[in-house]
């Protein structure tokens, strides 16, 4: 008996092992045909989908001439993202004097589809139909869900989607009371990046410029800037965001922002002590403008590094006197400050290139050495 054991053993194994290797190479092809069908799936989707875009493009361009009165059928989901496309697509090359809005008021079943499909599945793991469904109400410009968007962008667990739903709502953005609503909904998310809140903060401040006067604008920025319940990285972003829209209308306000924050007066609500992040952000605001301001100035000397690197490259537009503090700062034993002063002067012109120059011929070889890499730069 023992005997056979020691002879079948190893067959058996052997055996086994085939079959498993077999059913392996028969779960792989299953997985390669399986992949090949889906993909065949959605390039047919795909094509459908272009299709369908083209038709409704043509549609609308055609009811924008008065040769057609109204579209196709709207019967599903997806026609209703597709239609969102055409209008896009026909924006983007409209003809001068054509619109193509869309009528809220004659398509109230496909609005609270739109709302369904974004609230049926808030927690689930479809994140991609709620991102393509939010896409479709910015292209649309359905600005009756402004509200409805802000509201869900406080459940939506996915931050790709929480972030395209705040994007959206700045472009559906009209009135000085929703640019508040909207601040508001910045400031108190945490998990909201600075960057993040100035590219938003930026696409809202363009929309309310669209839409509102000067001197709305102007109003609801500075209550923003000046409320203390507003959070420091919320303003923060929202400074960086003015300057690179060139607010220059509310200087004033941001430099007496940097006075108080320097001043160690609480400007923002749970402000940490002040680290110059306040005046950093304003200092690149007015550069921004293309403007200059004893502010910088009072900075060129900072015993922080970071600080006088920020005003040295905010002081392209300086006077004399103060240009002549920038060339100074060529002989600074930091590395960084250097290299930013050098730059500065060369972006200056004429004058800035002089005093290069001169600081090429210095006997100090921190001087020199910055000096002749930036006229070499040039």
């Amino acid at each position: 008996m023992d005997f056979l054991l020691t002879v079948e053993l190893p067959y058996l194994i052997n055996a086994l092992l085939r079959l498993v290797i077999l059913v392996f190479f028969i779960a792989l092809l299953g997985l390669f045909v399986g992949l090949g069908i889906q993909k065949r799936r959605l390039a047919l989707r795909a094509a459908k989908d272009i299709e369908r875009i083209k038709n409704y493009s043509q549609q609308l361009m055609a009811i924008e001439a008065g040769t057609l009165w109204k579209i196709d059928s709207v019967k599903s989901m997806r026609d209703l993202i597709c239609l969102g496309r055409a209008y896009r697509e026909c924006r983007q090359v409209q003809p001068q004097g054509h619109s193509f809005q869309f009528d809220e008021s004659r398509y109230p079943l496909k609005i609270m589809m739109l709302k369904e499909a974004i609230s049926a599945n808030s927690s689930g793991s479809k994140w991609g139909t709620r991102y393509q469904t939010i896409d479709t109400i910015a292209n649309l410009k359905l600005h009756s869900l402004f509200g409805f968007l802000l509201q869900h962008s406080l459940v939506e667990k996915n931050s790709s989607v929480t972030s395209h739903c705040l994007h959206v709502c700045a472009l559906l953005l009209r009135t000085g009371e929703e640019f508040d609503a909207l601040s508001h909904r910045l400031d108190h998310d945490d998990q909201l990046s600075t960057n993040l809140v100035e590219g938003l903060s930026r696409v809202a401040i363009q929309q309310l410029k669209k839409n509102q006067p000067e001197a709305i604008v102007q109003q609801h920025l500075s209550v923003c800037l000046t409320a203390a319940a507003y959070g420091r990285l919320f303003k923060i972003g929202l400074i960086n965001a003015i300057g690179k829209e060139q607010l220059a209308s509310l200087k004033e306000v941001l430099i007496e922002l940097a006075r108080e924050s320097t001043a160690g007066i609480n400007i923002a609500a749970n402000s940490p002590p002040d680290d110059g992040a306040i005046t950093l952000a304003v200092m690149r605001a007015i550069a921004n403008f293309g403007q200059y301001d004893p502010l910088i100035r009072s900075q060129l000397e900072s015993e922080q590094p970071t600080i006088q690197v920020v005003a040295l490259r905010s002081s392209i537009h300086c006077d004399d006197e103060s240009m002549k503090l920038v060339a100074q700062q060529l002989h600074s034993l930091h590395f960084d400050v250097r290299y930013a002063a050098a730059m500065t002067l060369e972006k200056m012109g004429a004058r800035g290139r002089y005093a290069l120059r001169i600081a090429r011929m210095s006997t100090d070889r921190y001087a020199k050495n910055i000096a002749t890499f930036a006229l070499a730069v040039n």
